[in-house]
């Protein structure tokens, strides 16, 4: 599938999924296409091999369209109130926290132990899960709302990234900087920055977080940065060097 898009610094007609490469030439996931839909903040829906995964949904008052999704499976990485709000969710399926090994809905999810602080004046803010699960052939990771760099025994943990959701604005989370360590020590090949500061986001989380640009300002030379025109795309082949996607915000 093909479509317009732009890269930062000039626009451009690309191919929206570039295919992982040997030189040039693209070589296809072994399975049937994947799409990733940015829900705002935190949140997104992944589908693919017949299921759809809701990881960390967003309430209505946080200011992104709220209407409910179908869901086979729900992640929820903390109980904080922007990332917990399972009634985003149509009916009621499995609603997935804590660490560990997790079976629901055909997939295998696994949850890594991060924290939410750096600080230890912040340490009120405790804990997050990382999760990473494998779907229709992508390797998927979520970092949460991390509050400090990786550590070698959870870039261990995590293993093998296809693509990254990396919290880029800073306050609650790592900030610009740490985000892009933290790519580089996963090695993605697409990374998907989350948790920044929007036009329809809350005023209150608003006022505290840094926007997207900021991230995109120190991300590695030979990353390529490609702004969706929509908030919904697909995977169907992976990049030769690592693309940065960021998508359209959604707005009602």
């Amino acid at each position: 599938m093909n479509g317009s898009a732009s890269v930062i610094g000039w626009p451009v007609i690309i191919p929206l999924f570039i295919g992982w490469a040997l030189l040039t030439q693209a070589q296809p996931l072994r399975a049937a296409p994947v799409s990733v839909q940015w829900l705002g903040h935190a949140c997104f829906l992944i589908e693919g091999a017949g299921k759809r995964v809701l990881i960390d949904p967003i309430p209505p008052k946080l200011g992104y369209p709220s209407d409910p999704v179908s869901a086979d499976v729900v992640l929820v990485s903390h109980d904080h109130f922007d990332h917990c709000y399972v009634k985003l969710a149509q009916g009621t399926p499995p609603v997935i926290r804590g660490t560990g090994s997790h079976q629901a809905a055909g997939l295998t999810f696994v949850g890594v132990p991060a924290k939410h602080w750096e600080l230890p004046k912040d340490r009120a803010r405790g804990d997050v899960v990382i999760f990473c699960w494998e779907q229709a052939g992508v390797r998927f990771c979520h970092l949460s709302d991390l509050g400090r760099d990786l550590n070698p025994e959870q870039t261990k943990a995590i293993g093998l990234v296809d693509v990254l959701f990396v919290p880029v604005g800073g306050f609650f989370t790592i900030g610009p900087e740490q985000a892009v360590r933290a790519a580089q020590a996963l090695k993605p090949k697409i990374v998907v920055p989350m948790h920044y500061r929007t036009p329809v986001l809350m005023a209150d989380l608003a006022a505290k977080l840094q926007p997207v640009e900021d991230f995109l300002a120190v991300i590695p030379e030979d990353w390529q940065a490609v702004r969706l025109p929509a908030a919904r795309s697909e995977v169907s082949s992976l990049p030769a060097a690592t693309q940065v996607w960021v998508f359209a915000v959604p707005s009602q």
